[in-house]
Parts: structure tokens; C-alpha cells; sequence
């Protein structure tokens, strides 16, 4: 019974094991200031879950409660996050395999704390882990010395950074070891946990005369600016020996010893303990030398119209001439331990490699720092306006400064046009341009501090061509014709009537001729009225040439008459109805006379003769009907009022 007691709660741990809300980050993890971290994660969540339009994630700083609104530091739904973190974080792992894998670039001493991981599977699986990674961001490497440094005895300095940036690998550099005596140097890689360590050995025996000494550790990584740096003094204890030789001192860099007097009391002194005889003797050793380091700020970023402050430190004795330089130009110098530079008013100008030298004239010594100037876009160099062949190849060029390097985009008539180039020079290629080509052409650049934008126009000149508006139509007043065409210079139109030999352009009112121009669009219009404009071999005719013409080509067409064939059929129709019309009234009117005259023949008491007056008026009421329905085809001009009169019965002033 008791084993039951002990195995049961171990078989519900064993089943729901699979199922709980579990993560794995790194408890501690190390980068150093200005480069990059990854922090490794990989997440579960009970498997009775099945995640809802797939999963979701946040990673949250300082503190894993929503409710109390910790700094977001990257959100999968959407890019709003805290403004320290805007365009630093980036998801490296898939959240659908369950790895949360964050990465955050250009580190500062502010990003130093806890990290918590929020999953989302939907609806209200929604769950913050209570684990976290605590990064600690460092301005220097680590160097682990023993507690105790005993002279004439092995000594080991190991000098550590974090390589937990995928994109940059740190190399480490000892300084100050001219004096040892021969050092040995090894390197080690470790990797624990998803994190890892570089590491650098320096490996010695000290003598007395190195206490004091500086020793320096440099972490740099290729390709960049960043450099750091850690310093530590020796402190060596002396050990007994048990000999009747002298201790040796060595000259240093071919640089004389001395035994410290007054007239030295400027020069570097040591103290240092002779063991001789069991008998421990404190003496001081004194030398000269070139100096020993130079410190000067971290490489840093800052934004145009500031003011900016570098210092510089020199270790040396004599107190050494430190100067400040700027490429070849010598901006300030003083003779004392430490010189500090002031820049106010910062501009792009004062952007780049500032190195401040320590010389004491036994020697010089230097280090440098990139200063990086932030500011907005300046305004874009682009083309200028032209006019340009229709078929023509352009390239537009775009240019500008701003830093960090602004975003180019091409827009025509404020539509995108191209692609957009993260750069600071962008090239537009046109190929055979095209009438559409033509208009307003502005190259916007834009980085995280403002924009700014250049315009300029594109005329695009070509031969004219000719609008299927154009055509001749039958209107009240006889014949329109319009002729649309357009070009660039605005085409020039003229109108020709073929059958009379007649040109007619602006020039010429007799025939109502107008002309208008709207953009890089001609429109001339003119009307026939008179019946020997538009008559041909007897016949209804329109023929009429349209010319447009510019300083790149001239077209000449046939316009057409539009609805022509329709108009005809009507007069045609019209003509044989009211004929046949006509034609059924005379009929009528000889068959009632006809039946009158028999009726005059054999009269009847009883028959009552109709007054004919009154009947032929009603057929003079036919006939002006009919005058009024062929009236009504709209057929105008004085050809169609000649059918029309050639067509209509003459009557009688009497009937029959």
C-alpha cells in the first residue's frame, strides 16, 4: 500500500509531463554594450491545446505582468514596441516549433534586466512565463587575477568576453606585456547553456620590480569601431630567498635604471623588495619611459546640433605632451596627465576617427574613437527638368546624405513608381519612354530623424496621333466634322476638301472652322452647309481629309460620315412611302369621282351629293401630314429639300 502511496503522484507527474506550460531560457547571459545579443528559448504548452490561427508571442522587460504594462520588446502580431527597443529585436526562431529565439542588436547599459516570454495560442490560451534571462550588458571584458601574486612564482591572467552575437566574433589583445618576462598566451572557447565565453590567457613569472606595473586586456571586434578595454595593476608580493647574489634589474626598452633621488623626483618610481639573506630590503626603482596607456571615450553616436565632450587620459612619467587629433589636423594639445575636447554644435563634418596622442619624449603612445554625427536627410539631387523623344532611354538619379543611410523612393505624379533603395544614391531607369511618361517626377529620402525631396519635370515630346473621336456626323445644320489628335508641340490641324480643291485651317471663317487646344490635345471642328460642300457625282457625300501635323510628323486621314448609311435609308423609305401614299390618294380620289359622275348620270331623289370641296380639303390635309412626316427624318441640306420637292404631288384645284 505504501508503494502505491509513493508511485501514484510520480505516474501523474510521468502523464501530465508532456502537458504543462514550460520554457527554457538562459538564467544569465552576458553581451557587451553596442553589439548584439541571442537569447536562446524554446517553449511548451499542454498538449490538449491546439493553437488557434497559430501561435503568437511577446517578449516582455523588467517584469512578466500585461496588466502593470512592462516594455514590450518584440510583439509577433504587430511591430509596436517600447521606443528603446524600435528596430533593434528580431525573431530568430519559429513560434509554430515552439523556439522563441530572440535576437536584440546595438545594446546599451539600459537593456541590463530580466526578459519574460508571453505565448499567445489564441482565445484565452494565453500564458507568461514565469522563468526568465537576465542579460547583463558590459563597457569592458573581465579579468580573473588570484587573490594573491607571489613573485619568481607561475602567475595566470585570463581575460574573458561574451560571444553571444552571431554576426560579430571578438578578438582579444594583451597590453603592456613589453616588460615580462616571457609571456605565453593561449585561448579558450567555451559554450554552456546555448551561451559562450572567449577567452585569453596570459602566462608569467613576475619579479619584484613588476609590481605596480599596468596590465590591459583589449576586446575589439573586426570590421567595427568598437573597441574595449580593462587595465589592472599588479600587486606582487615578495617571496624569501636565501642567496648571497644581488638581485638583477634590467634595462627596460634600452631605457636606464635609476635609483631615485631628488634631482628624479619627476620620474616613474617603484617600490620594490630585495630578498638577500632571509633579510627583506625595500628600495625604490625608478625609470623612464614612453607611456605606458592611453585612455579616451568608448566610440559613440550623436545627433547633429549637439555638443559633445572626449576625454583623454595618459599614464606616463614625465607628464607627457597630449594632443588631440582629427585625421592630420591637430585640434587641441596640453602638457598634463589628462585633456578633455569639446565639440558644440555637431555637423556631419565632425564625423569620424578622433585619436589623441601621449608623448613625453622618451616615447608616444595613441588611441582612437570613431565619433558618429546621426541627422536627417538632406535634400535629394536629382535631374534636372527636360524634355525629352518619345522612344528615348532616361536614368534619373537620386542622391542624398543623412545617417543612418536614408531610404530612397521615386514617385510620378505622387504614384510609387520603382522599387525603394536603402541607400544613398538611387537610379531610376526608363526604358523608351512613352507619352505617359510625361509629368511631375520627386525622389523622396527618409530615415528614423525626418525626409526631405527633390522634384522635377519630364516633357515628353512626340508625333501627332490621331483620336477615334474624330469623324464627320449629320447634325440639324447640315455636316460636322471634328478632327482630334494629340502630340507634343500641340499638333497643328487643317481640314481638306477633296472634291472642291479647298484647304481650310485657322485662317479661313467660311466654313465656321474653330480650333481648340487643351494640354498636349488639339481639337478643330468645321461645318458644310452648303450643298455643292458635300456633293459628289450627284450624290450625298462627305469627303473630307483631316491633317495634323507637328515639328516630329504629319498624318493625313479620310474622315468618315458617321450614321451616313442610316439617313440614306431613311430618305429612300420616306420617298417610296410618301409616294405610295400619294399615289393611294389620287387612286381614291379618281374612283369617288368616277362613282360621282354615275351618280349625276341617274340621280335619286333620295340621294344627298357630298360637297367634293370638302373632301379634297381633306386631302390637302393628307398631303401636309405627309409634308410633316417627311420632314420629321431630319434628313437635312438642300439636297434632301430638293427630293422632298420632287417627290410631292401637285394637286388639282378641283377634284376630277
Amino acid at each position: 500500500m505504501w508503494c502505491l502511496e509513493l508511485l501514484l503522484p510520480l505516474l501523474l507527474i510521468i502523464r501530465n509531463a508532456d502537458s504543462q506550460w514550460n520554457v527554457w531560457v538562459p538564467r544569465d547571459i552576458t553581451a557587451m554594450t553596442n553589439s548584439c545579443v541571442v537569447i536562446p528559448c524554446t517553449f511548451m504548452y499542454p498538449s490538449s491545446i491546439r493553437p488557434y490561427r497559430g501561435i503568437h508571442g511577446i517578449w516582455y522587460y523588467g517584469q512578466p505582468y500585461p496588466q502593470l504594462f512592462p516594455p514590450v520588446v518584440f510583439k509577433s502580431r504587430t511591430e509596436v514596441v517600447h521606443e528603446s527597443y524600435k528596430g533593434r529585436t528580431k525573431l530568430l526562431g519559429d513560434l509554430n516549433q515552439r523556439n522563441c529565439t530572440l535576437l536584440i542588436g546595438n545594446i546599451g547599459a539600459e537593456h541590463s534586466g530580466r526578459y519574460y516570454f508571453r505565448a499567445d495560442l489564441g482565445g484565452a490560451n494565453i500564458y507568461t512565463y514565469p522563468d526568465f534571462a537576465e542579460l547583463k550588458v558590459l563597457d569592458q571584458p573581465s579579468i580573473d587575477v588570484p587573490e594573491e601574486i607571489v613573485s619568481d612564482e607561475n602567475l595566470e591572467l585570463t581575460c574573458y568576453v561574451p560571444d553571444n552575437c552571431p554576426d560579430m566574433t571578438p578578438e582579444i589583445q594583451w597590453m603592456y606585456t613589453d616588460y615580462l618576462p616571457d609571456p605565453e598566451f593561449s585561448s579558450d572557447y567555451v559554450e554552456e547553456g546555448n551561451t559562450a565565453v572567449m577567452s585569453s590567457t596570459l602566462a608569467f613569472v613576475p619579479r619584484p620590480m613588476h609590481n605596480g606595473q599596468l596590465l590591459g586586456c583589449r576586446v575589439y571586434y573586426p570590421n567595427t569601431t568598437l573597441v574595449y578595454e580593462r587595465l589592472i595593476s599588479l600587486d606582487i608580493k615578495c617571496t624569501y630567498r636565501n642567496t648571497n647574489q644581488a638581485t638583477d634589474f634590467r634595462i627596460f626598452r634600452d631605457v636606464e635604471n635609476y635609483i631615485c633621488s631628488k634631482e628624479f623626483y619627476s620620474l616613474r618610481c617603484f617600490m620594490i623588495f630585495l630578498c638577500d639573506l632571509g633579510t627583506l630590503e625595500k628600495k625604490m626603482l625608478c625609470f623612464v619611459d614612453a607611456p605606458r596607456s592611453v585612455w579616451v571615450n568608448v566610440s559613440s553616436e550623436v545627433m547633429e546640433g549637439s555638443s559633445v565632450t572626449l576625454h583623454c587620459e595618459v599614464d606616463s612619467n614625465p607628464p607627457p605632451r597630449i594632443s588631440w587629433m582629427f585625421g592630420e589636423q591637430e585640434l587641441l594639445w596640453d602638457t598634463a596627465s589628462n585633456v578633455s575636447l569639446f565639440l558644440d554644435d555637431v555637423t556631419p563634418q565632425n564625423e569620424g576617427i578622433y585619436t589623441c596622442v601621449g608623448d613625453n619624449g622618451f616615447g608616444a603612445m595613441n588611441t582612437s574613437m570613431y565619433l558618429s554625427v546621426r541627422y536627417p536627410p538632406r535634400e535629394p539631387v536629382v535631374n534636372e527638368s527636360m524634355t525629352v523623344l518619345e522612344g528615348s532611354s532616361l536614368a534619373l538619379h537620386c542622391s542624398t546624405q543623412g545617417n543612418p543611410a536614408p531610404t530612397l523612393t521615386w514617385l510620378k505624379d505622387g504614384e510609387l513608381v520603382g522599387t525603394i533603395t536603402a541607400d544613398e544614391l538611387s537610379v531610376l531607369e526608363v526604358i523608351e519612354v512613352t507619352p505617359q511618361g510625361d509629368g511631375q517626377y520627386r525622389c523622396l529620402a527618409e530615415n528614423e530623424h525626418g525626409r526631405a525631396s527633390s522634384s522635377f519635370n519630364i516633357t515628353v515630346e512626340y508625333a501627332p496621333v490621331l483620336l477615334e473621336e474624330s469623324k464627320c456626323t449629320v447634325v440639324r445644320e447640315g455636316v460636322q466634322c471634328v478632327c482630334m489628335a494629340t502630340g507634343n508641340p500641340e499638333p497643328i490641324i487643317e481640314f481638306y476638301l477633296a472634291d472642291l480643291n479647298i484647304t481650310i485651317n485657322e485662317t479661313d471663317n467660311r466654313y465656321n472652322f474653330y480650333t481648340h487646344t487643351d494640354g498636349h490635345m488639339s481639337t478643330g471642328m468645321i461645318k458644310l452647309r452648303e450643298k455643292g460642300e458635300r456633293v459628289n457625282n450627284g450624290g450625298p457625300a462627305v469627303n473630307v481629309h483631316c491633317s495634323i501635323s507637328n515639328m516630329y510628323g504629319r498624318q493625313s486621314v479620310l474622315l468618315e460620315l458617321q450614321q451616313e448609311k442610316k439617313y440614306m435609308m431613311a430618305v429612300i423609305v420616306g420617298t417610296i412611302g410618301g409616294v405610295a401614299v400619294i399615289a393611294f390618294i389620287i387612286a381614291a380620289v379618281r374612283y369617288v369621282g368616277q362613282n360621282n359622275k354615275k351618280e349625276n348620270g341617274n340621280p335619286r331623289q333620295d340621294v344627298v351629293l357630298e360637297n367634293p370641296a370638302l373632301f379634297y380639303s381633306a386631302v390637302k390635309k393628307d398631303k401636309q401630314n405627309l409634308r410633316k412626316k417627311v420632314l420629321k427624318t431630319e434628313l437635312l441640306g438642300s439636297k434632301f429639300n430638293s427630293i422632298l420637292e420632287e417627290t410631292t404631288v401637285r394637286f388639282p384645284n378641283k377634284p376630277p
